[in-house]
């Protein structure tokens, strides 16, 4: 019980700490540099557990991988592919419903910070003509951003969870995409199912060939985005082909793009943020020290003579940081090094692990504090709380059914 509640001193800390924006990386390594004290570990010995989670062979790994898909991602910003991308799918697209879930969707192949700014102006140019109102557009426009990061291999926060957790990465990827495929459903029911009076733009009709053309060269731009999440299903010890498969398309993307010494150079420069370093060290080392400290193994002993069942455990906890944070690699960073030692025997990690990830990012879509979100609203000029209707209507059938699947999936 006394670990159980240093723990959760610490983790509370935590959350006041990012509610006063403070950088997470920060509080991150205030928490491990806390933990380790509070578990009897000499203060030396939690620096040099600090150091050795950070600097570990994962971490290099995983900044590695995050690093590439910066560039990935710079790269195709600055050459103009994801502005293709629209304007030919607006060009086949003549359904302003279509193309306002669309638009934002196919920007969401791609994260970034703030990333929901980008797709805004898109979403509002598709439902110019349109009846919904400003807090309708903005929930449009930030769920189905949104609806890739479930299982697509190039979000942060799914590459961060199986570097906690003893996963696979292809087990991740082909159980989570039907909770994608559900996000988009769900939303469309939402949003769409009172505007069915929308008609199709008969006045412009491409001839078919144009639209083959269109989607030829939509799935060619597209590409270096499928090809790692191919590679990762397709083989074996998916986390290491993936930082292979995001290093080839990358060199593919330079020189198929003719970039220079200079542009090149400046393209690696951009993507090069030391936050996101630091913040990998700090993910690490956190769990580093407290494996180390022998903290996880207390609550395990503690959960286990209680005999409390985890599985509300594995979904609250995870669901409250999202909401708290607004940030996903936060809640995956903070929780799931905790959840480690609370499965049952004989658990089914794959479910236990996924649920907890899906929970937290439902949890991350009602935060108040997710940037897309602030950032979405500010564009269209509503309240912030002018899409919360319509996030709970999708966020709460979602959460069911993230617990349903856990006992048939």
């Amino acid at each position: 019980m006394d670990a159980l509640i240093k723990v959760g001193i610490v983790f509370i800390g935590i959350i006041i700490l990012q509610r006063f924006k403070i950088a997470l990386t920060w509080i991150i390594f205030l928490a491990a540099l806390v933990i380790g004290p509070l578990f009897n570990l000499s203060l030396w010995k939690t620096l040099e557990t600090i150091f050795i989670g950070a600097a570990s062979e994962k971490a290099i790994y995983l900044f590695l991988v995050l690093y590439m898909i910066a560039i990935m991602e710079a790269i195709l910003r600055t050459t103009g592919a994801l502005g293709e991308i629209t304007s030919r799918l607006n060009e086949i697209v003549r359904n302003p419903l279509i193309s306002g879930s669309s638009l934002p969707a196919l920007l969401g192949l791609l994260p970034s910070a703030g990333g929901a700014r980008f797709s805004a102006p898109l979403t509002s140019s598709a439902l110019e003509n349109t009846s919904f109102k400003p807090g309708e557009k903005v929930f449009i426009n930030y769920w189905f951003r949104h609806i890739w990061e479930p299982f697509l291999p190039i979000y942060p926060a799914l590459i961060l969870a199986v570097s906690i957790i003893p996963l696979e990465l292809s087990s991740f990827i082909t159980r989570n995409v039907v909770f994608s495929l559900l996000m988009f459903l769900i939303g469309w029911l939402v949003i769409f199912r009172k505007n069915k009076t929308e008609k199709l733009d008969n006045n412009f009709r491409l001839p078919p060939q144009k639209i083959l053309e269109n989607i030829k060269r939509i799935f060619f731009i597209a590409l270096p985005i499928l090809i790692p999440v191919i590679a990762v299903i397709t083989f074996k010890n998916g986390t290491e082909v993936l930082l292979y498969s995001l290093i080839m398309v990358v060199l593919g993307l330079l020189i198929f793009n003719r970039m220079g010494v200079q542009k090149s150079f400046s393209i690696l420069k951009e993507a090069f943020k030391i936050e996101i370093l630091l913040l990998v060290g700090a993910v690490l080392a956190f769990k580093e020290v407290l494996e180390v400290s022998g903290s996880l193994n207390l609550i395990g002993i503690f959960f286990q003579e209680t005999g409390l069942t985890p599985l509300p455990i594995f979904i609250l906890l995870p669901l409250i940081t999202g909401l708290l944070t607004g940030i996903s690699q936060a809640y995956v960073g903070i929780t799931f090094p905790l959840l480690r030692l609370l499965l049952p025997e004989d658990a089914n990690m794959l479910s236990w692990y996924s649920t907890a990830y899906l929970a937290g990012f439902m949890g991350v879509m009602l935060s108040p504090v997710h940037l897309c979100l602030i950032l979405t609203k500010d564009y269209f000029k509503t309240e912030l709380f002018s899409a919360f209707p319509y996030l709970f209507q999708a966020v709460i059938p979602m959460l069911l059914i993230i617990w349903l699947a856990f006992y048939f999936i």
